[in-house]
């Protein structure tokens, strides 16, 4: 009897270990789906030997001033260059998305990975987001966290959704 329930409740227990696509933007677990876009609206200046730029609540900010304890993103080029860089409004398509997790200060920070693509300006890499927590695990940061850092600067168009009227973030 007991080897019968085990076999009826197998697939249960398989499905649910299974990637079901989270659409809900509150979840730390939101997929953003392959071939999304991320528009940025205005131009923004890489300063010279540096290849990353921060922003959030909408406002590019040097590191010493990002409140690491709240979403914030990282926007990053391929490589630094002896003289400032500036990147112009565009869309950059999501090619990848990832986390990757390290420990700083005894915290577990997972930061939620965007690999960029655009062919005007291939020295865009890639756009990280993440939030210090209290706890000693960390969890990505949720859909609606990366458009709260991300403010009006950019806007994030989910692939095969109708973006909402006015949404610009």
């Amino acid at each position: 009897m007991n080897l019968k329930r085990l076999l009826l409740t197998l697939p249960l227990l398989f499905s649910s270990c299974q990637n079901r696509g989270e659409t809900d933007e509150n979840s730390p677990y939101f997929v953003i789906p392959l071939g999304s876009r991320l528009v940025l609206h205005q131009s923004v200046t890489i300063p010279a030997f540096a290849a990353a730029i921060y922003l959030q609540g909408g406002q590019w900010l040097p590191w010493p001033q990002v409140s690491r304890y709240h979403p914030h993103c990282k926007f990053e080029l391929r490589e630094p260059k002896n003289a400032p860089q500036t990147i112009t409004a565009d869309e950059f398509v999501i090619a990848r998305t990832g986390t990757e997790t390290e420990i700083q200060e005894g915290l577990q920070i997972q930061a939620r990975v965007l690999e960029l693509q655009s062919v005007r300006q291939p020295l865009v890499s890639r756009l990280s987001c993440a939030v210090w927590q209290t706890s000693a695990t960390g969890q990505p940061v949720s859909g609606r966290e990366l458009r709260q850092a991300l403010g009006n600067i950019f806007t994030l168009e989910l692939a095969g959704r109708v973006p909402s009227a006015g949404r610009r973030s």
